[in-house]
């Protein structure tokens, strides 16, 4: 029973290791992604600062 019982619990805190490393790769590659995407959008970003800006000011640039 307590030898099943620490293989289980071994095994669950594995998976969440697992889980967690996977989750961080995944987060990971993500934030690449998102950086990637920034860099490639800046002219799109420059828009939307501008817009945000013109915002804030009470006026609205958006179609």
């Amino acid at each position: 029973m307590n030898d099943w019982y620490s293989a289980e619990v071994l095994s669950r805190h594995q998976e969440d290791r697992v889980a967690k490393k996977a989750m961080q790769i995944w987060r990971f590659e993500h934030v690449l992604q998102k950086h990637r995407e920034h860099h490639l959008s800046l002219f799109g970003r420059g828009i939307r600062l501008i817009r945000r800006k013109a915002g804030r000011e009470g006026r609205s640039l958006s179609p």
